[in-house]
């Protein structure tokens, strides 16, 4: 290996460094991607909660029990593409941090490194890449990770990269995993983190291993061969512009198939809707609650001139006051939005600001509506969504999910991520942050799921980690094996490999009653353990192989087998 140091000189890593410090780099690049990016994905919420704001107030205005559409299906959107952008930080750091590990030269030496795993597993050294491309290293694309199996010479190990290929960690599942390691797992973020980005690794290996030894053992195979190239000093205008083309990619990636997902699953998750019954169940609520409003105004010196109408209007007007306050540490600056609002309504912002004797009892009377109407418009979304054509999808996979912990909303949200994974979280997002409090997506959900433990948001992310390849990626595998039978293998493969492990974790963990944290490191040593027991299975070699095949009159993979 050529020292940069120096022409000339060699250095020489002894074979046990090697898979250390490749440890090492993995976890130094999760400590800074992810432990800092989730700090300053935190910083930067403040600006998607502005936008989200922003779209609001250019939307019709809201109502009482129920939002005009136009307005509910743009912050439904809106709400829907902040859940990812949420993780631009992470993104970048991540992004950063792998074009200096490419720039370095470093990346064919993981292949070099790996490939004596790798063959024990029926896979290529050249393996690598699809798999670093489909995310070994958490930030990938199962698209190019496909696409880039074309150049492994070995049938058996090219057909088993592009059938493990989409259970790495693709940029598109992250998302979902800050969500859930940000609510459930905020205190070991950055273990949970490393746990998930590196146990995928773990259940891939086995499972390529079954693979070579049973529906792929007739493909034929062929030795590894690479060029290592000489070491080089990443530079920094190469690094920041690979980081900023990745980001972009992924942004124009939200800004179509997320927003085109995402008002598709609207239409799905809010209609039929409710029946005229239930509707004016819920207006018998809010006119009770109306009327005693009412009558606090009928006490005061505001009688007669705050009418019904004016309820709504006037919640509305305290939380743009609110909105407009957000940030302004100024003490002048937050007194001019004072004074500007006062103009522009000087009654609404007597009871808003508690002006008087009056303004403070209708103060607290109009605090009392406001709790109400928040818990009239979450049962109406409530039943809306349960009642809904993606709602009885969910509700009817209930029975099926039911062991691996997961309910109608979890179920909704997995349904739309056939699509494109990233509306996992996205669908999220617009579930339980829809009524647009200041509190991030983590915050709601927890607020949102009572009883969702640790154990449930680690079955459902082992989930995502085996999760079937999306629609585009069946495509990709289609093209590359060359057989529809292979794409429908990936597909229903993977989706009972995902059930069954996230049933086994949260069935297995409520049983033993170990917390979601134990849960986890008792399952990551069980892959590791099934890992090394896998690895230990002898193959036979090439030649023997080649030598029967040819008797048997057969030298290429059969078709869809």
């Amino acid at each position: 290996m050529q020292d940069p140091l120096g022409p000339g000189r060699q250095v020489c890593l002894q074979p046990v460094h090697r898979p250390l410090i490749l440890i090492g780099i993995l976890f130094v690049l999760y400590e800074v991607s992810i432990v800092f990016g989730n700090w300053l994905a935190l910083k930067a919420w403040p600006i998607w909660g502005s936008l989200e704001s922003f779209t609001a107030n250019v939307l019709p205005q809201a109502g009482f029990l129920e939002d005009p559409l136009l307005r509910s299906l743009g912050i439904w959107t809106v709400k829907s593409v902040t859940a990812i952008l949420n993780y631009l930080p992470i993104f970048f750091l991540l992004f950063s941090l792998i074009a200096i590990l490419e720039d370095s030269g470093y990346m064919p030496r993981m292949a070099f490194i790996l490939d004596r795993l790798f063959r024990r597993f029926g896979l290529h050294g050249q393996s690598t890449l699809p798999l670093i491309l489909g995310g070994v290293y958490v930030g990938g694309c199962a698209i190019p990770a496909v696409m880039a199996t074309k150049a492994i010479p070995d049938e058996r190990a090219r057909l088993a990269t592009i059938l493990i290929a989409p259970m790495m960690n693709c940029l598109a599942k992250v998302p979902l995993y800050l969500l859930l390691i940000g609510a459930y797992f905020a205190e070991q973020a950055g273990m949970a983190m490393f746990f998930i980005a590196t146990v995928t690794l773990f259940m891939a290996l086995p499972v390529a291993k079954a693979l070579t030894l049973t529906v792929l053992k007739k493909c034929d195979r062929a030795p590894f061969i690479m060029e290592m190239p000489p070491y080089h000093l990443p530079t920094v205008q190469g690094v920041l512009r690979r980081a900023v083309e990745r980001v972009w990619l992924f942004v124009k990636k939200i800004v179509t198939v997320v927003v085109a997902v995402a008002v598709v699953v609207f239409v799905l998750i809010n209609f039929p809707g409710l029946s005229e019954e239930r509707m004016k169940h819920y207006e018998t609520r809010r006119d009770a609650e109306i009327t005693k409003f009412m009558k606090a105004v009928e006490k005061t010196e505001y009688r007669g001139e705050i009418l019904p109408a004016d309820i709504t209007p006037m919640i509305l007007f305290g939380e743009a006051l609110k909105d407009a306050k957000r940030g302004v540490s100024d003490q002048a600056a937050a007194s001019a939005i004072n004074d500007e609002f006062q103009a522009a309504n000087p009654l609404y912002y007597a009871v808003v600001k508690r002006k008087g004797a009056d303004g403070r009892k209708l103060n607290r009377a109009l605090k009392t509506v406001i709790r109400s109407r928040k818990a009239l418009r979450r049962d109406i979304r409530s039943e809306r969504f349960e009642n809904s054509f993606l709602g009885m999808a969910g509700r009817a996979l209930e029975p099926v999910t039911q062991f691996a912990g997961f309910n109608w909303r979890i179920n909704i949200a997995l349904l739309s991520a056939f699509a494109a994974k990233e509306n996992s979280a996205a669908t999220l997002g617009a579930i339980y942050g829809i009524d647009g409090d200041e509190a991030s997506v983590q915050e709601s959900m927890k607020a949102g799921e009572v009883g969702f433990t640790p154990l449930h948001a680690l079955a459902l992310m082992l989930f995502m980690a085996l999760y079937p390849p999306c629609v585009p990626t069946s495509i990709m595998v289609r093209m590359q094996s060359n057989s529809t039978k292979w794409m429908l293998f990936s597909i229903g493969y993977q989706t009972l490999l995902g059930l069954g492990v996230a049933s086994l974790v949260f069935t297995g963990g409520t049983l033993l009653g170990l917390s979601g944290f134990q849960t986890m490191w008792v399952f990551y040593g069980l892959c590791v353990t099934a890992t090394v027991v896998m690895a230990l299975i002898p193959e036979r070699s090439i030649c023997d192989e080649g030598e029967e095949l040819t008797k048997a009159g057969s030298t290429s993979c059969p078709e869809g087998a």
